[in-house]
């Protein structure tokens, strides 16, 4: 349970992104459900686009990507 709620947690912070990823992959690999996949998955590719943008400011929302949280 405890992990299902870190991987749906909001983020505002680098360190809370990083928790979230790998709370979400322990919790796909003990068998957690499709939105929990999906959930994962937007983590993934926005802490890739964060990476890729070097935009670690979790204060705004960033104009390049406006995809909707799951």
């Amino acid at each position: 349970m405890i992990l299902r709620q870190d991987l749906f947690a909001p983020i505002t912070d680098r360190a809370g992104h990083e928790h979230a990823i790998q709370s979400g992959e322990e919790y796909v690999r003990l068998g957690g459900n499709g939105i929990g996949h999906l959930r994962l998955e937007w983590l993934k590719q926005r802490w890739q686009w964060r990476q890729d943008h070097d935009d670690w400011n979790y204060t705004h929302d960033d104009q390049q990507n406006k995809e909707k949280e799951p």
